[in-house]
Parts: structure tokens; C-alpha cells; sequence
């Protein structure tokens, strides 16, 4: 004689409605708290994985205006106001890229060009070069 195992159900009635059948609480509440835990989770690596793509300190960067001369390359001016503030070489150049608006490293003598430089105590954007 084979038996069967009723199914774990929990009955509920509510007055004046028909008989509503939930499933014991172990199989949809383990599941759905997994869920919400990995989706709580997921959310809190990506609000705090935003890069900061500078260690420099807001309130101690300047901008100054660079004459391009002719041997002048991007990466050649970067090198020459670079400070460690910046995080990376390549940093620091796609700051630059974002302050003026470039898409590639193209610089053409005689324009200007915008860089942010670190300011540190008792220098002044007058006194780098």
C-alpha cells in the first residue's frame, strides 16, 4: 500500500472570501529573502563602486589656461602640471580631456587649453610652471 504525505498548506479564511492556500513558509520566504538580500546587496556595490577618478581634494584644485606651442602634446603638458593629487598619469589626462571637451588627445598650437593643477599651501597658479 503505497501513502502519501499531505501537502504542507496552511488554509486561510477570510470573512466573506473563499479559502486562500499558501504554501508553508519555508518555500517562498527563503527564496524571496535571498532575492531581496542579493538585490539590496547589488545595489549597495553599485552606489559604492562609483571611481573617484582623482584623490585630489575639490577645494585645493584651480584651473589655469595653457598657451599650446607647437611641440606641445597632450601628454607632454599633462607630464609638466601632473602632481600624485591626480591619482594616475592617465588620470589626470582624462580630466583634462573632460574639462575641454576632447574625444582624442588632439591639441593644435596656438589655442589654449584648461588644466586642472593641485594647489598645495603657499603656492599659487602664478608660481607653476
Amino acid at each position: 500500500m503505497i501513502t502519501r504525505k499531505a501537502s504542507p498548506k496552511i488554509h486561510i479564511r477570510q470573512a466573506g472570501e473563499q479559502y486562500i492556500t499558501l504554501f508553508k513558509t519555508k518555500t517562498i520566504m527563503i527564496p524571496l529573502t535571498l532575492i531581496i538580500i542579493s538585490l539590496i546587496l547589488g545595489l549597495s556595490i553599485l552606489c559604492t563602486n562609483q571611481k573617484s577618478t582623482s584623490k585630489a581634494d575639490n577645494s585645493n584644485i584651480t584651473y589655469m589656461s595653457v598657451y599650446i606651442e607647437t611641440d606641445d602634446t597632450l601628454w607632454s603638458i599633462a607630464y609638466k602640471y601632473y602632481s600624485e593629487e591626480f591619482g594616475s598619469i592617465e588620470d589626470y589626462i582624462k580630466e583634462i580631456k573632460k574639462c575641454n571637451s576632447l574625444k582624442s588627445d588632439a591639441i593644435y598650437a596656438g589655442r589654449h587649453i584648461i588644466i586642472p593643477v593641485y594647489i598645495r599651501s603657499g603656492i599659487t597658479p602664478a608660481s607653476i610652471k
